[in-house]
């Protein structure tokens, strides 16, 4: 038995809670990020629930960021 190469593939819609979980919980390693992911947890959330949506992802000084936009 050999070793397998890995299958990567998008996320399913039904998997995002699990995701942004991960994604949440690896942050928190870093120290610099903590306290301002512990101050504000429900950012993201709260920019969905004003009607901004995903579209894409962009590149910060910090690393990948989340692309939304909001039709006016």
């Amino acid at each position: 038995m050999g070793i397998r190469s890995p299958i990567i593939r998008d996320g399913r819609p039904e998997e995002r809670p699990d995701l942004e979980e991960l994604q949440r919980r690896a942050s928190l390693i870093w120290d610099s990020d903590r306290p301002h992911l512990l101050a504000h947890p429900d950012a993201l959330a709260f920019y969905r629930r004003c009607g901004f949506v995903e579209t894409g992802e962009v590149s910060t000084r910090f690393g990948p960021g989340i692309r939304m936009e909001l039709a006016l």
